[in-house]
């Protein structure tokens, strides 16, 4: 009799053993489902955000392009107009004058223009818009997985 109780026992212990394990197997199943789905959602943010400020600095930079080509425009052609009229002042050909003071305002105005591109450029090639942080915990948050698994 002591021994079919011994038996039983045991029988018993087993059951919640391998419940218990199985509870543990799920519910690691359900935390690492659930980790994986917030690390989604902060990648989502996380992108949100990096378009976001890209789409801001963008925007800056046309509006500045704008604002500078319009205030350009009025400035190389007072720098023309300048030149000019200090090359006619020294004895040059009106019409000489006219050209050679818009081809230096030109260059001047191409110099500009190429060195706002250059800037622009930079900042736009070191937004980043993939969301690293993220990407990192999801790489640590599989190899810990991977970890418990073993």
């Amino acid at each position: 009799m002591v021994e079919a109780k011994e038996a039983e026992d045991r029988t018993s212990r087993d059951d919640r053993t391998g419940s218990s394990f199985a509870d543990l197997l799920s519910d690691l199943r359900d935390d690492a489902v659930m980790l994986l789905k917030q690390e989604v959602a902060l990648a989502k943010l996380e992108m949100s955000e990096n378009v976001r400020r890209a789409g801001l600095h963008i925007a800056i930079v046309i509006a500045g392009a704008l604002i500078g080509f319009t205030g350009g425009v009025l400035l190389l052609l007072c720098m023309a107009a300048l030149l000019a009229w200090t090359l006619i002042a020294l004895g040059a050909a009106p019409a000489a004058a006219v050209a050679l003071g818009l081809g230096i305002a030109s260059l001047v105005a191409a110099g500009a223009g190429a060195g706002l591109l250059f800037y622009g450029g930079q900042k736009l090639k070191n937004q980043r818009i993939l969301p690293e942080s993220t990407i990192d915990n999801l790489k640590q948050d599989v190899q810990c997985i991977q970890q418990r698994r073993q």
